[in-house]
């Protein structure tokens, strides 16, 4: 899975989990619900000024999520050679 899709689902479960619509959260970022849609699929990817409202708007650590996702084993790191 890439990194985008894992931020995604994680957003997602972390939303649903709180009871929250797409709508509620796309409200508290300012965007549409289309586009917040777009990040929880992993379609649209978040600058970093994006994601930390994400995670204001849910109440979340930025850091806390960001560990969670780069220890996810299912995060594809076949880029990771190319970056050395």
């Amino acid at each position: 899975m890439t990194h985008n899709q894992i931020v995604g689902e994680y957003l997602k479960e972390i939303r649903t989990d709180k009871g929250y619509s797409l709508q509620y959260v796309a409200d508290r970022i300012g965007r549409s619900r289309y586009t917040y849609r777009d990040y929880e699929t992993g379609e649209t990817e978040m600058y970093w000024s994006m994601y930390l409202k994400v995670c204001s708007a849910l109440d979340i650590d930025p850091i806390q999520l960001s560990s969670r996702v780069l220890t996810d084993p299912r995060l594809d790191r076949s880029d990771d050679d190319r970056k050395k």
